[in-house]
């Protein structure tokens, strides 16, 4: 199935699911929003307000990795929205009355994390440059041990907010199975 019949197939399902709204004005179903770099494909919006209530992301194939990398794409779009927001990937299923899959995906706790690792990366390079000035104008010696001291301190402090570490060769991934248990919930 392609994505456009998929697309004219979930307006008609929310048409019919919000028709009173729809009749009365209060919401309205938008294709292809663009929204702070990241596109829906449906959006359902509060006229009034203007306030989306709820997103759509349409994946033609059910495969796992575009199942994954669906989900991966709402909570990136999810991370952006302080307010709570219904977000659903959708999936063709020839098998069910309505011809395809809705799949609630909730917002997750990590996705703030992207925003903190950069602050935290920001900040680091800020005391990494202000050291370089000061070991340039002689105020501190950077030895071979004080940088290594300093990599250490860096690596610790950004272990905790990265998926994935890599080092001589060893990759450890984190938050993995998290991002799958709340995924479940």
């Amino acid at each position: 199935m392609k994505e456009s019949e998929l697309a004219d197939k979930v307006v008609a399902f929310l048409k019919a699911k919000y028709k009173t709204e729809i009749n009365q004005n209060k919401y309205e179903i938008v294709r292809e929003v663009e929204w702070c770099r990241h596109k829906f494909d449906i959006s359902l919006i509060d006229v009034e307000s203007r306030k989306i209530k709820a997103i759509y992301e349409l994946k033609a194939r059910t495969d796992d990795s575009s199942v994954k990398m669906g989900k991966i794409e709402i909570m990136e779009i999810l991370s952006i929205f302080d307010e709570s927001i219904e977000a659903f990937l959708v999936i063709p299923n020839n098998k069910n009355k309505m011809g395809f899959d809705l799949i609630k995906v909730k917002k997750n706790k990590y996705t703030k994390a992207i925003d903190e690792f950069k602050r935290y990366t920001e900040v680091l390079a800020l005391l990494t440059f202000i050291m370089l000035v000061l070991s340039e104008v002689k105020v501190i010696v950077l030895d071979s041990n004080l940088i290594i001291l300093g990599g250490v301190i860096i690596v610790l402090l950004l272990a905790p907010r990265v998926q994935e570490i890599s080092f001589l060769g060893l990759t450890i991934k984190r938050l993995e199975r998290d991002l799958k248990q709340e995924q479940d919930r």
